[in-house]
């Protein structure tokens, strides 16, 4: 707020600019694909590579209908990589932890996730009651 009062042009001193929040929203398609490499560890590491499609729009009083506005919206596709491991807690649940980054064709973003997981079938790497894999 300060850059723009260094900017105006009042020779009476009396113009203001009102405060207006403004909000960024980005929503996210994507599909990816993960190799898993065989390992018999309790931490599974993976990494992972996909196509991405964000679309971002920028909304505020303030910035309606100007250049910024413009700026910010955006559609924008393009790859993303992740890198991370898992941990299975119990029968078929877990936790991980990943870093992405989305090379798209309007920004680039680094992301640190973490989250939960829930294996459907047989879990590779782990053993049945009658010891067999």
């Amino acid at each position: 707020m300060d850059s723009l009062h260094a900017r105006l042009v009042d020779p009476s001193g009396e113009a203001t600019i009102p405060v207006s929040p403004v909000t960024l929203y980005d929503i996210t398609f994507s599909g990816e694909a993960r190799f898993t490499p065989k390992y018999s560890g309790d931490i599974k590491p993976f990494l992972g590579v996909g196509l991405a499609a964000h679309i971002i729009n920028a909304d505020g009083s303030l910035i309606d209908g100007t250049f910024v506005e413009r700026a910010l919206d955006d559609i924008a596709t393009g790859l993303f990589v992740t890198a991370g491991a898992s941990l299975k807690i119990v029968s078929h649940l877990g936790i991980q932890g990943m870093v992405r980054g989305d090379l798209l064709s309007g920004f680039r973003s680094t992301q640190v996730r973490g989250g939960a997981t829930y294996y459907f079938g047989h879990v590779r790497g782990t053993t049945t009651r009658s010891g067999s894999p």
